[in-house]
């Protein structure tokens, strides 16, 4: 399997077609490949040689999608880095995937310089468009005077990407993934999500995120078209769903709430979307039945999955929304596995019954190398080719995947994972805390929000919030703080009891 391959496939099926839109300018796929090409000339031009990486600090935007392939394509290793990240957090992904170039635009300019002094021989390329918004440029050279090169990428086994996940221990992990695991996922996932040749698809969460990331990939295997928004506002979804008949999108709970409750709804034509697919987060059922009441046109599909599945597991699909399904309404499920992946409940060597809890195994083509110069991690979590999720979930009769709880005290917040463990080691060593706990409490707008409990000598809430954003991206900051005086909860092995925590706060009017 190879991923340009489908980058090949979609010139020869729509060449001259619409292939992505974005502020207003059309390209076809015969000139999104030129593109590419060219893109990955200049790479190889700066010095990059096979298995390289290449990373992008950025928002959404045409130059991004282009990045995607090229860097693929110069034989490269790809690494989308999360834009809303501190710098001090994006040098610690520099420094561990020592990466031949960056990339980024102009909003990041101020934290690439403050990385650059840690690294003054990385090579920055400030990635814009020409006056006449039609042509890319980057650093001093306009990508028009690049001579295009010949495909250059790997294939099957080859790393293509590296996504970095945050841990349990507060140290990132760069998620290897293979052109075997994009290509299978994109596979996988075309046939539920409806993804066809008339995909029009809108972008709308960021690119650094594998959700959003992979989407690129599987949109272009199935030779769909791509319209692309730098951010998720809502006024713009709706304009652009109504500018270029927009039929297919991929919403967190979040995202979804806020078009929704947008008192401007009714003014915008939305009545060409017809694919709306939804994960990242736990989706409230309330959120969910209004959606469809609604939008009772669109058919909608979850995914359940992980960074390390690339990220896709299982899917829920439209007709298991409904009462009159098959196997009935499966809402509160998260759908049964897709079709190269096996899912089971337990250990690597006894397999649990239905309906008996516990730890959530994929096994698959899908399933990452590895992590990047971590093979501790690595070989705690892929045991004889099953991965261990850190999720608890059961399967019911008929096979379909119920999430119970996390293993890893992992927060979901606007579809965004926050390590409570790597909040609580940048608090710790703010002035006057002692101890301090980190949970997730519910949130309508955010689905959680990061809550901490301190203890100490208390300071007011905003000394703690000024020390977390020196340290952390803004949606790891907490939203809400507390002190207590009295001693935290305990387990029987004597760590912080976070689940009696929560449990009490979650009961709290």
């Amino acid at each position: 399997m190879k991923v340009t391959q489908s980058l090949k496939r979609a010139v020869s099926l729509r060449g001259d077609s619409p292939a992505l839109i974005h502020n207003g300018h059309s390209w076809s796929y015969v000139q999104l490949r030129d593109k590419v090409a060219r893109l990955a000339s200049l790479f190889v031009l700066l010095g990059v040689e096979p298995d390289d990486r290449v990373a992008m600090i950025s928002n959404n935007s045409d130059y991004y999608w282009c990045f995607y392939y090229a860097s693929i394509w110069s034989g490269a290793i790809m690494v989308p880095m999360n834009h809303r990240l501190s710098a001090a957090e994006m040098s610690e992904i520099i420094n561990d995937c020592s990466p031949k170039i960056v990339l980024h635009d102009q909003a990041a300019l101020e934290k690439v310089f403050t990385i650059k002094e840690n690294f003054p021989n990385l090579d920055l390329l400030l990635c814009k468009t020409t006056s006449d918004e039609s042509l890319m440029q980057l650093g001093k050279y306009k990508l028009k005077d690049i001579p295009p090169i010949a495909d250059r990428s790997g294939s099957g086994d080859d790393v293509a990407e590296i996504v970095y996940t945050g841990g349990t221990t507060g140290r990132p992990k760069g998620v290897m993934l293979t052109h075997t695991n994009i290509v299978s996922n994109a596979l996988n996932t075309i046939p539920y999500l409806n993804l066809s040749e008339d995909t029009i698809q809108l972008h709308v969460g960021p690119f650094f995120h594998v959700g959003a990331g992979q989407r690129v990939f599987t949109v272009t295997q199935a030779a769909g078209t791509h319209v692309i928004l730098p951010a998720f506002k809502v006024p713009d979804i709706m304009q652009h769903i109504q500018e270029y008949r927009i039929n297919s999108i991929v919403l967190v709970p979040t995202m979804m709430r806020r078009i929704l409750d947008h008192p401007e709804r009714e003014t915008y034509d939305l009545s060409s979307l017809k694919y709306v697919s939804y994960g990242a987060a736990p989706m409230p059922n309330a959120l969910l039945q209004r959606f469809m009441l609604e939008f009772p046109d669109c058919l909608l599909s979850q995914s359940y999955g992980q960074t390390e599945c690339s990220p896709v597991a299982t899917g829920l699909l439209h007709r298991d929304h409904l009462p009159n399904g098959p196997y009935g309404c499966k809402l509160g499920t998260v759908g049964r596995s897709v079709s190269t992946v096996e899912v089971r409940i337990g250990t690597i060597d006894s397999e649990m019954d239905n309906g008996e809890v516990g730890e959530v195994l994929v096994k698959g083509p899908n399933v990452m190398r590895g992590y990047w110069n971590n093979p501790i991690e690595t070989s705690k979590t892929i045991i004889n080719g099953w991965l261990h999720t850190g999720d608890v979930g059961y399967l019911d009769k008929h096979h379909f995947l119920v999430i119970v709880d996390r293993l890893k005290d992992m927060i979901i917040t606007g579809g965004e994972n926050v390590y409570s463990s790597e909040v609580e080691n940048i608090i710790s060593q703010a002035a006057n805390v002692e101890s301090c706990a980190i949970i997730g409490l519910p949130c309508d707008q955010w689905g959680e929000k990061v809550h901490a409990i301190l203890r100490g000598t208390q300071v007011p809430d905003q000394v703690i919030i000024d020390f977390c954003r020196q340290h952390l991206a803004g949606y790891k900051i907490p939203r809400s703080i507390e002190w207590i005086t009295e001693p935290f909860p305990l387990t029987s092995t004597n760590k912080i009891n976070k689940k009696l925590l929560k449990e009490t706060r979650v009961k709290q009017p």
